[in-house]
């Protein structure tokens, strides 16, 4: 269909006695659309369409409750909804899913970076292992160092074997 402007157009080039099949060359259009415009006396109207129903029609509130209750993906409710007879397919209703979701944006995180060897985490563990009495257990730091732990964890047994100290564990564990 022809906007206003080009059928103001072709009604000049007409009035400039051109032929109607020197009429298309210019513009583009076809013989018989050129014809269709210039007999009529009145630029076309666009006719309104009716709204075309849908097989989500039914569904539409139950789906929207739903994610207002709980962040479910469109597969999941794909799945309730076909227990309630749904007859249509995955597509419509991921679409749907996808229009209706409430949009939530990422929260920005504040990273607490320091240089390298500055700050390490260090967690408690225990250590039931020891030669000297097995029902001895112990307590010692671990350095959330993962390459390195199982090197930590000798030096703390090492270190507890000769007269282990607290304050001396942790300088001896911080290579102090």
């Amino acid at each position: 269909m022809l906007d206003l402007e080009k059928f103001f157009m072709l009604r000049d080039l007409s009035k400039e006695r051109l032929s109607i099949s020197e009429i298309p060359r210019r513009t583009g259009h076809g013989r018989g659309t050129v014809r269709k415009y210039l007999r009529s006396k009145v630029p076309p109207a666009s006719k309104k369409r009716s709204k075309k129903s849908s097989k989500l029609d039914g569904y539409r509130e139950y789906i929207i409750s739903r994610l207002e209750e709980y962040p479910l993906s469109a597969k999941r409710i794909y799945r309730e909804i076909q227990e309630k007879e749904f007859a249509g397919k995955y597509t419509i209703v991921k679409d749907f899913v996808r229009e209706v979701r409430p949009k939530v944006g990422v929260p920005a995180v504040y990273r607490y970076e320091t240089k390298p060897g500055v700050q390490s985490q260090v967690d408690w563990g225990e250590c039931d292992r020891i030669e000297i009495d097995p029902a001895f257990r112990i307590n010692v730091p671990i350095h959330n160092i993962f390459r390195k732990l199982a090197q930590i964890a000798e030096q703390s047994l090492q270190a507890y074997h000769s007269n282990w100290q607290s304050p001396g564990a942790f300088l001896h564990l911080s290579g102090s």
